[in-house]
């Protein structure tokens, strides 16, 4: 026998790839992958930042313009910097637009709702459409309405979220019939005027809507107290309140059009400006042209940063890296994945399945209780009750040989397999069978037992036991005055 404890060796040797095996085996070493998945996250975030730093040190100086400045007079600098002021005033246009498509709530999909409320009053004093509708808001009720709306602060796409609209007419005269200090009751005569006004609220909610509605109205109220303070008479009321939800959908589409149309137009006027004062500039003048565009422009919309969409990217390269190593030693492990990996190198009766227990965190119990419905270790049972089931199931096995000296071959013993070990010795020798176990490449006291035993174990333990120590057993099973009874399989 060879106790050269060539058993230890790792080799490679041809396995076949059970998918949801592998897929169980990576996911129960969602550790591993996850902080395979945030080391290359951080590393590539801190290449990408430090390139970009790299890039705008080395593109976005001022000596860049001062060296393409050398060549030219000061007329032609000049000349070169006022071209570029105009060429500028599109990219202004270009950026306004940009930052009402990217911030604008008016036309953000989830801002369909819209409630109408309708307002009308009667005063004697003309102008009071103009009192509601221009001097009712102030910093301080936008400020109210942009917290209902999640904006930091007051901004014009505030002030577009309610808009105001009416007209005003003005009354026949009116004669107070009760006047007796003249007959013809001039000094009575007087003027009324009436209005209306609607107030439409746009809103992603009605409750939303509710909210903003509560703030409009107040400042409505408390704008008719100021009024009123100062001797006008004027008396308003509420007519109609309706809310409708799901209705801009094609308004927001015609706003989105407009913009991109007015996008559009802006940057084929700009090329326009490029080809009619640019490109005939000399290649000195176009020279520091360009250098003008990339300092300034370029830099403005590139900022450095780690970018949220670049550390993704390498977050989920980091997930197929860590997920291709884990293959790779899948396949090269040289280890027992599975009971089919015994039953495949042994060729023998698989006696019982036993699965370790152990306490788990939170996200690897889960991980477990997913791995085990996918590669259907979730029927191996684990506990003291199936330990004994596993030590009954091994009696009856070695019984039907009649065997009366078992020797249970183990690659590693450590406390989870001493603890089965342990049990189905005692059930073996209760029955009058005498049971040794251990690894026979160690000792000679323990190979000796090995080829003396009339009946032959292996007790092989996931992830532990290799595949040569299964074939160089089985190959020496055969020198023994035993028979190989089977194998009991230890889920680690």
């Amino acid at each position: 026998m060879d106790n050269s404890n060539n058993s230890n060796k790792r080799i490679v040797t041809e396995r076949e790839i059970n998918i949801l095996e592998l897929i169980s085996y990576i996911i129960r070493r969602w550790k591993f992958v996850f902080v395979i998945a945030v080391v290359i996250a951080a590393l590539g975030g801190l290449y990408g930042y430090l390139k970009d730093s790299s890039n705008a040190k080395k593109r976005y100086t001022a000596e860049d313009i001062e060296k393409a400045k050398e060549s030219l007079a000061e007329s032609e600098i000049s000349e070169v910097e006022k071209l570029y002021a105009g060429y500028t005033t599109y990219n202004d246009e270009l950026d306004v637009v940009q930052e009402y498509i990217d911030t604008s709530l008016k036309v953000k999909p989830e801002y369909t709702g819209v409630l109408t409320v309708q307002y009308f009053y009667e005063s004697d004093r003309a102008g009071m459409l103009e009192t509601f509708n221009s001097y009712a808001f102030s910093d301080e009720v936008y400020s109210k309405i942009a917290d209902v709306y999640g904006l930091d602060e007051i901004s014009r796409y505030v002030y577009e979220m309610v808009s105001v609209n009416g007209s005003e007419d003005k009354s026949e005269y009116q004669i107070d019939t009760n006047a007796g200090s003249s007959i013809l009751g001039i000094d009575n005569i007087s003027t009324k005027y009436n209005g209306s006004f609607k107030v439409v609220i746009t809103a992603k909610s009605e409750e939303q809507s509710e909210q903003v509605y509560e703030i409009v109205n107040a400042a409505f109220m408390n704008r008719l107290k100021d009024v009123r303070e100062t001797g006008v008479s004027v008396d308003i009321r509420q007519s109609g309140k309706n809310y409708t939800a799901d209705y801009r959908e094609e308004e927001i589409d015609s706003i989105l059009r407009a913009n991109l149309k007015q996008r559009s137009e802006i940057i084929g006027a700009q090329a326009e400006y490029y080809k009619n004062n640019i490109e005939s500039l000399s290649p000195e003048k176009k020279n520091l042209f360009n250098t003008l565009k990339l300092c300034n422009e370029v830099f403005k919309e590139k900022e450095v940063g780690l970018g949220l969409k670049r550390i993704l990217v390498f977050g989920i390269l980091g997930v197929i890296v860590a997920c291709v190593i884990l293959l790779m030693k899948y396949i090269v492990s040289g280890k027992v994945h599975s009971k089919g990996d015994v039953a495949y190198n042994t060729k023998e009766y698989i006696i019982a399945c036993f699965k370790q227990r152990k306490k788990r965190i939170l996200i690897s119990a889960l991980a477990d209780i997913i791995a085990d419905s996918i590669d259907g270790t979730k029927e191996i049972q684990a506990g003291e009750e199936a330990m004994a089931v596993v030590a009954e199931k091994t009696l009856a096995t070695v019984k039907k040989d009649c065997a009366k000296n078992v020797f249970i071959v183990v690659q590693n013993i450590n406390a989870n397999e001493e603890k089965l070990l342990k049990k189905v010795k005692a059930t073996l020798e209760k029955q009058g069978i005498n049971a040794d176990y251990g690894n026979p490449y160690e000792k000679v006291e323990i190979s000796k037992k090995f080829y003396s035993a009339d009946s032959l174990c292996l007790l092989a333990t996931t992830e532990k036991t290799s595949l040569m120590f299964i074939e160089e057993v089985k190959a020496d099973s055969s020198k023994t005055n035993g028979s190989f009874a089977g194998s009991i399989v230890l889920y680690s």
